[in-house]
């Protein structure tokens, strides 16, 4: 019921969008006066933060007339009725933005909005047999987060917060880091480096990275992972609003874990935070593909293997059709007559 109400919310969205655009469309020729969709959304993310999700959301239906296409301004739509605990009106949100634009990295975080929006109440196991003997499953070592182990360089108690925001997501087990990274000044206090030793432990590090929502537009960042001096993981140029990096790398052997963040703002006059978000490693491995240029860290993948050799039959033919085998035949009398000088011909 809720999947067919989903639907027919979508339907109608549509409907009612479009027939608002048709008739609040400026008439030709004339330019419609405002700020644009991006505008709107900025001063939404703002307001969302402030927990004042209503005003946020008059400004996004602004962005969203203002432009129908504007993905970005429905994933705020969907954050905003989350916050506010209406979950139907929230997965209708997010079902926008699969449906414009499904390849994007919008629509992957809408689907994981809306499989934990519409998560059904979990069903009553049944009661088992008594002549059934009970299993006892080992328990598995769980990941271990780095908020709470203890850092070789880089983390103060300032850098564990308890609660940050990325793209709508709040992370209670961070990492975070608040200063001023202005251009002007020297590489060096425009970087922090965070270092953990893993003693070669763990087999699988996973984080997500990016720069706190409400952010100025103008401050940039790039996010990069180094194990053992190599570099497994760099970022492109991250701002606020961007979906974080969510990073997975395999750390087999590696005696030395180090996160580095870059930053660059164009003004001096102001502190601006950076986040590593729900950072843990875990002695488990998993399945990982290795990142484009990445070194390989661990044993090399076996090569491989080569294909079987093709074995004659007993009467000297190789194993084919019969036409193959008359095919062989001609060519034999072929090289015959080039090399007697008997004229041979074939039918056709």
């Amino acid at each position: 019921m809720l999947h067919a109400a989903r639907r027919a919310y979508v339907y109608w969205a549509l409907i009612i969008l479009g027939a608002t655009l048709t008739y609040t469309a400026a008439p030709a020729g004339q330019v419609q006066a405002g700020p644009s969709p991006q505008v709107y959304v900025e001063q939404a993310i703002a307001l969302y933060n402030k927990g004042e999700c209503v005003k946020a959301i008059d400004l996004l239906k602004k962005a969203v007339a203002a432009d129908a296409r504007y993905v970005r301004a429905y994933s705020w739509l969907g954050f905003c009725y989350a916050k506010l605990g209406k979950p139907q009106d929230a997965v209708a949100a997010f079902d926008l933005v699969v449906a414009l634009a499904p390849t994007s990295d919008d629509a992957k975080v809408a689907r994981q909005w809306i499989a934990k929006l519409s998560v059904s109440a979990p069903k009553v196991a049944a009661t088992p047999s008594p002549r059934a003997t009970p299993v006892v499953q080992p328990q598995q070592p769980g990941p271990a987060y780095l908020v709470t182990m203890p850092p070789a360089a880089g983390v103060t108690e300032d850098n564990r917060v308890r609660q940050v925001q990325l793209f709508g997501e709040t992370y209670r087990k961070a990492l975070v880091e608040r200063r001023n990274w202005w251009q002007g000044r020297r590489p060096l206090e425009r970087e922090w480096r965070v270092v953990y030793n893993l003693q070669r432990r763990f087999a699988r590090f996973r984080v997500s990275a990016g720069v706190e929502d409400g952010s100025p537009p103008e401050f940039m960042a790039i996010f990069s992972v180094r194990a053992d001096g190599n570099t497994l993981f760099e970022s492109r140029p991250k701002r606020a609003g961007d979906i974080p990096d969510a990073i997975e790398l395999d750390v087999t052997g590696v005696l030395q874990l180090e996160m580095i963040v870059r930053g660059r703002d164009a003004l001096h006059t102001r502190d601006l935070t950076v986040v590593w978000a729900d950072p843990y490693v875990d002695t488990r491995p998993a399945a990982i593909q290795p990142l484009p240029g990445a070194p390989q860290v661990g044993p090399p993948a076996a090569p491989p293997a080569s294909p079987p050799p093709v074995t004659p039959s007993p009467s000297g033919w190789l194993p084919g059709s019969a036409g193959r085998k008359a095919y062989a035949v001609a060519m034999y009398f072929f090289a015959q007559s080039l090399t007697t000088g008997i004229e041979t011909s074939f039918p056709l």
